[in-house]
C-alpha cells in the first residue's frame, strides 16, 4: 500500500511539474482572484490632554480576506521578469483591544475597535522565471486603505467611531506556477504598514493614535487574457 502511495504521488508531481511546459508565467494581461489569511496587529496610544497621562495598548487577530487583481507582466529574453498589479481586499479585518483602562476612571474598562480594508493596491513585480511556466517575484507597493477606530460607550465615557483614509506601504515574495497558455496558481506572502492618524474626543480632551500593520499570505488563481 506504501509503495502504491508512493507511486501514486510520483506520478501527480511528474504531471504536475511537465504539464505546463508550453506555458507562460504571468506574461501578458491578467486577472484573479485569491483567499488568504491577515495576521493584523493594532497598537494604540492614548493620551489625556489634561492631565498629561499615557497608556500604550497592543491586540492582534486572525482574519480571512479575498482579493481580486488584474495586472501586466512581460519576461525579458534573459528571463527576468517585470509586472505591475492593482487589486482590492475585503471585507474588512477587525482587531479589538479589550478592557483598557480609561485615563479619566481608571477603574473601568473599555474597548477599542481598529477595521483595516485595503480598497486599492498598487505593487510592482520584480521577478525571475526559473522555467516556462515557474516565477519568483518580489512584491513591493502601496495600499489606499480604510482605517475605522471606535469605541464603545461604557458608564460615564462617551463612544465614539471616526474613519480615515491613509496610505500604506507594502512589501513581500511570491511564486507562480502557470498550468497552460492561461491558468495559473499564485502563492504570495507580503507585510503593509499603514499611516498613523490623530483623534482627539471630547468631553474628556483624550487624543487616540493608532498604528496597525498586518502579515498576509495567501493564494490564487490566475487566468492570463
Amino acid at each position: 500500500m506504501k509503495n502504491n502511495t508512493s507511486i501514486i504521488l510520483s506520478t501527480i508531481l511528474l504531471v504536475f511539474f511537465t504539464m505546463g511546459v508550453e506555458a507562460n508565467t504571468r506574461d501578458g494581461f491578467y486577472v484573479g482572484a485569491g483567499l488568504g489569511m491577515s495576521a493584523d496587529q493594532f497598537e494604540l496610544n492614548t493620551t489625556n490632554l489634561t492631565t498629561g497621562l499615557s497608556i500604550n495598548n497592543n491586540a492582534d487577530n486572525t482574519n480571512v480576506i479575498g482579493n481580486i487583481f488584474a495586472g501586466f507582466g512581460y519576461t525579458t529574453a534573459s528571463s527576468y521578469f517585470w509586472g505591475a498589479e492593482i487589486g482590492t481586499y475585503f471585507p474588512s479585518r477587525p482587531v479589538t483591544i479589550n478592557n483598557r483602562p480609561d485615563l479619566t476612571f481608571p477603574s473601568i474598562g473599555v474597548s477599542d475597535t481598529l477595521k483595516i480594508q485595503d480598497y486599492v493596491t498598487l505593487d510592482l513585480l520584480p521577478g525571475y522565471a526559473v522555467s516556462q511556466n515557474i516565477l519568483v517575484y518580489g512584491r513591493i507597493g502601496l495600499t489606499y486603505s480604510s482605517l475605522d477606530l471606535s469605541q464603545a460607550a461604557t458608564g460615564p465615557i462617551p463612544g465614539f467611531s471616526t474613519d480615515e483614509n491613509k496610505w500604506g506601504g507594502r512589501f513581500g515574495i511570491g511564486a507562480n506556477f502557470a498550468f497552460n497558455n492561461n491558468f495559473g496558481i499564485g502563492v504570495d506572502y507580503f507585510y503593509t504598514t499603514y499611516q498613523n492618524f490623530n483623534v482627539t474626543t471630547a468631553p474628556f480632551n483624550t487624543r487616540f493614535t493608532p498604528k496597525a500593520s498586518s502579515n498576509f499570505l495567501g493564494i490564487s488563481i490566475l487566468y492570463t487574457i
